[in-house]
């Protein structure tokens, strides 16, 4: 009998496998397991059957299996991870999962993913009952059941049963018919995304066909992402940078929510990368209207719970529909139930000291209660009991399970085993041991266990030396190395096994560990790696560089007002040692490259004076670098001619500087520039720039952008072109989610397709404060305040402007808030606004970015409140840039000739109205803009 799937044949009587690259050869064992398993494909079969079917009569342990499943995969191709062919059924057997001559496929292939699969992707033991928690699990299943997209935060101290809820959370809502998917984050970030790729991959093992259509055109894209999919997409993979990683995962859930609803979980949020809480926020906005819903738990402990999460849970619960649940101990009675249920109801004595001993603190409970069962007594804390019971086990246990808990909550057989010194048969039978003692289970991969929860490993670290741990990690870091493996994570091990190693040769590699990450834009990879280095390192030196490197490495992740803290640390370190070096650098470093992200920012300013002090008068490169950001970060208090004359000065000083520098500089001038009086400049400017970021492939600047001067200069074939695909932006910056979507809002607006303009606003504003700060607010408003004019729906734009000028007092915010006040017919609002505007700063307005708007503003707030100085003010500095659409890319704009014209036509000049009317009209024929066409011959008109 010859059996067949994907490339594979099976040749039962032959004994004999055929790949795709011809015979494999295996072990007798290892075949006679395959073909075992591939004959009774239809049922998960029983590890005892396979021992006595393969082995007969000869006594052998669970290991040997456990081995031979390895090398089973390991000749099809597969692995535990991934499990195309062998799947490991928690606590029963194997199954084979292939398609064999075109047959259905396994259960697992065809039903939703098993509460036992959900269970072990967040790696939950789930050998007791669950109780209690019914008022939790309802409001849960309510959340979710509502329609539209819903977030569930489930919070609470380690242990107290976060993990364990939200599991039987989605089995519930599985048995309702919802899609489920689970993963959980890691301490140690494996890659970007990781939790979840490790969901999706769920569904495409429980759901293959309906997976294959809901990859349709993205296949590529996915593979790329996750290899284990090339079988069933068929697919080539491509590089999948940040952005379309995203773009790829959030369609797929998209489709996916159209057949059913889709939920997944997000284990241990405390611990997550940027780019996963990115994905659920994206998941948020552009799919409010599905039914998807994200179940994330976390540790609200402060010790346990990274500010920026912290921040970034408050915000979505201020911005979504969402649900908090707080979780604390079982109540006494479900306490006692669950005892009963395991101990059995004769235990009532024992089972009040253990209520009163554990307040129904979920793992300290289930931990006693597994100590009872093993003939331990009762402890004092969930570390002494984990100790007592790895006390009574031999030494090689106790050796691979310390091994274990230094390599996390779930780890990797091989690499234990190395930690702990021990051959395979040895390990194999140690973890065994640890299995049957219950500090250890099985994970779907045979060649993967894990703990029981996070806490034990953290426990069992606690009572090891600093010698016994730098053993275990000089073990698995010369293991990693033997094997090629990644060199973030040899750096890890090479760190703790400091003094085995030495401490310079460590952080040597971890340092070109922490570059090679980040270039490729794993920036949370890099800054956890640079914490180890700096936890690592006395020396005060390197402790310095790495703050810096770890400062820009938040900058460049798109997390700049996060990175201050770190700049001003090493800021501190190099004044405490006279380093003028780290000084600048931090300098350079602290809020980025773009002065928009703070209103009135002086910090950046006070470190940059600092720097240019301790540089002397000697020119230089770092002191070019340092008058560039000053005149860049001077916008809103120098006059342009001033900056000018710095960057100009700052690019003679450093016309030998390396491509990098040099584009930093012209980037400082550009973003100088990016005004209406500067468009001339930023035309010089532009080419030589485009052509170091090609051959850099970086766009480091947030700000110096080519969407200014196309906009000003109206060419809108090229402003849609950068708005379609900017390959090279896309790839190398955070903020092009954001550029991306609020550049196509502008480009909605002027197409006159409002609603779509107003709901890209809105979610552009939704993500823009991380990249921008307070500017992003500055810019969602103007957004709004321009729509509204041009199709009288104010209120959104009432809404921001009112919240905005309680911290806001200049004329960039004033002008256009008046405006739409004005708009709306709150003229007396209006003019109390402009009253204290000095007409004499309007000079000021041409210089700078946000002063096209202010002119703009200028005039339509004279036309609508008749304020002829406020008229002849804006009419005088509007009429240098008669010839420019004035404002920002990233919000809605105006010609100057529109506005010229309507004052003409105020004072009775109609034939200069005339002429104005024209120049505004080719302005708008040549952005492309028939809604602004449609504004100017309505006015024009009336």
């Amino acid at each position: 009998m010859t059996l067949r799937w994907d490339d594979w044949q099976l040749d039962i009587p032959a004994r004999r496998i055929e790949g795709p690259d011809g015979p494999v050869h295996v072990e007798p064992q290892v075949f006679d397991v395959l073909a075992y398993l591939v004959d009774h494909r239809d049922r998960v079969v029983p590890k005892e059957e396979l021992l006595d079917e393969v082995w007969g009569d000869q006594f052998v342990s669970e290991s040997a299996l456990t081995s031979r499943i390895k090398s089973v995969r390991k000749a099809l191709g597969d692995d535990g991870r991934r499990q195309m062919y062998v799947r490991n059924v928690h606590g029963r057997g194997y199954q084979f999962v292939g398609r064999v001559d075109g047959a259905a496929m396994s259960s697992r292939a065809t039903d939703s993913v098993t509460e036992l699969d959900v269970a072990l992707a967040v790696s939950v033991d789930d050998e007791y009952p669950f109780v209690g928690r019914t008022d939790e699990i309802d409001r849960i299943h309510a959340a979710v059941s509502e329609p539209g997209m819903s977030l569930v935060f489930i919070g609470g101290e380690p242990g107290i049963g976060k993990s364990r809820l939200a599991v039987e959370a989605l089995q519930r809502l599985s048995r309702d018919g919802n899609m489920v998917c689970a993963a959980r984050c890691e301490e140690q970030v494996t890659y970007a995304l990781q939790p979840v790729r490790d969901a999706v991959a769920q569904l495409a093992g429980s759901r293959p066909c309906e997976f294959a259509g809901w990859a349709a055109g993205i296949e590529p894209q996915l593979v790329g992402l996750m290899p284990s999919l090339v079988t069933l997409l068929s697919a080539e993979p491509v590089v999948v940078d940040g952005y379309s990683a995203l773009e790829a995962l959030t369609t797929l859930i998209e489709r996916a929510a159209d057949t059913r609803p889709v939920t997944m979980l997000v284990d241990d949020l405390h611990w997550s990368d940027e780019p996963t809480r990115a994905f659920v926020a994206r998941l948020n906005r552009r799919l409010a209207g599905r039914p998807i819903s994200v179940l994330l738990t976390y540790r609200s402990t402060s010790s346990d719970l990274p500010r920026e999460v912290h921040h970034w849970i408050a915000d979505q619960t201020r911005r979504a529909r969402t649900l908090t649940v707080d979780l604390e101990g079982l109540q006494p009675d479900d306490a006692r139930q669950l005892i009963a249920a395991v101990l059995g109801e004769e235990s009532s004595a024992l089972a009040d000291e253990l209520v009163a001993h554990t307040r129904g603190h979920g793992l300290f409970l289930t931990e006693s209660l597994r100590d009872v069962q093993h003939g331990g007594t009762s402890a004092s804390s969930v570390q002494m009991m984990v100790s007592t019971r790895l006390g009574r086990l031999a030494e090689p246990v106790r050796n691979i399970v310390r091994a274990g808990a230094l390599l996390g909550p779930e780890f990797s057989f091989e690499l234990a085993a190395a930690g702990a010194n021990l051959g395979e048969e040895e390990a194999l039978a140690a973890i065994d041991e640890a299995v049957a003692a219950e500090l250890l289970h099985e994970t779907a991969s045979p060649s993967r266990f894990r703990f029981s929860h996070a806490m034990v490993p953290s426990a069992i670290k606690a009572t090891m030396s600093r010698r016994a741990s730098a053993v275990i990690h000089h073990r698995c870091a010369e293991a990693l190395i033997a094997d090629g493996a990644d060199d973030v994570e040899i750096s890890f091990h090479l760190l703790g096994a400091v003094p085995l190693v030495e401490a310079d040769e460590a952080i040597t590699r971890s340092c070109r560990a922490i570059d090679e990450a980040l270039d490729n834009n794993e920036f949370d990879r890099g800054i956890r790696l640079i914490e180890r280095v700096l936890e690592a390192s006395p020396d005060e030196r390197t402790r310095a560089q790495a703050l810096l490197q770890k400062g820009w490495a938040l900058v460049a992740g798109g997390r700049a007002a996060a990175a201050v803290p770190t700049f001003e640390q090493a800021a501190e370190l190099g004044r405490q040692h006279g380093w003028t070096e780290v000084i600048v650098e931090a300098a350079m470093g602290h809020y980025g490259r773009s002065p928009y992200r703070k209103l009135g920012d002086t910090s950046t300013l006070q470190l940059l004076a600092e720097a240019d002090g301790l540089l002397g008068d000697e020119p230089s490169i770092a002191k070019a670098r340092v008058l560039a950001k000053t005149a860049a970060f001077s916008l809103f208090t120098l006059p342009l001619r001033t900056c000018d004359e710095m960057t100009r000065h700052a690019l003679e000083m450093a016309q030998d500087a390396e491509p990098p520098i040099r584009m930093e500089l012209l980037e400082l001038r550009f973003i100088v520039f990016a005004c209406p009086a500067g468009v001339a400049e930023l035309e010089r400017l532009q080419p030589e720039l485009t052509s170091l970021r090609e051959q850099d492939g970086v766009w480091p600047a947030d700000a110096a952008a080519p969407e200014n001067h196309l906009l000003m200069l109206h060419r809108g074939d090229e402003l849609r072109a950068i708005a379609r695909s900017d390959e090279v932006r896309l790839k190398r910056q955070p903020i092009a989610e954001w550029r991306d979507l609020a550049l196509n809002m502008t480009l909605a607006t002027f197409a006159g397709e409002y609603q779509r303009a107003r709901r890209l606003c809105d979610e552009a504003g939704s993500i823009g404060d991380q990249f921008w700060g307070d500017s992003s607010q500055v810019l969602h408003a103007l957004g709004h305040g321009f729509l509204g004019a041009l199709d009288g729906e104010l209120d959104r734009a009432l809404e921001l402007f009112d919240r905005l000028l309680e911290r806001a007092n200049n004329q960039y915010v004033i002008l256009p808030a008046a405006w739409a006040f004005a708009a709306a017919g709150a003229g007396r609002r209006a003019e109390e606004l402009v009253a204290g505007i000095k007409i004499e700063n309007f000079r000021w307005h041409g210089e700078h970015v946000l002063g096209g708007n202010a002119l703009i503003a200028a005039a339509e707030v004279a036309l609508l409140t008749d304020r002829d100085d406020l008229a002849e003010a804006a009419e005088t500095h509007l009429r240098p840039f008669e010839n420019l659409l004035l404002g920002v890319p990233w919000a809605p704009s105006l010609a100057a000739a529109d506005s010229l014209s309507r004052l003409a036509r105020r004072r009775g000049d109609r034939r200069e109205a005339q002429r104005y009317a024209e120049i505004a009209r080719n302005v708008y024929v040549g952005i492309d803009a028939p809604a602004l066409q449609l504004r100017l011959d309505d006015l024009s008109s009336g």
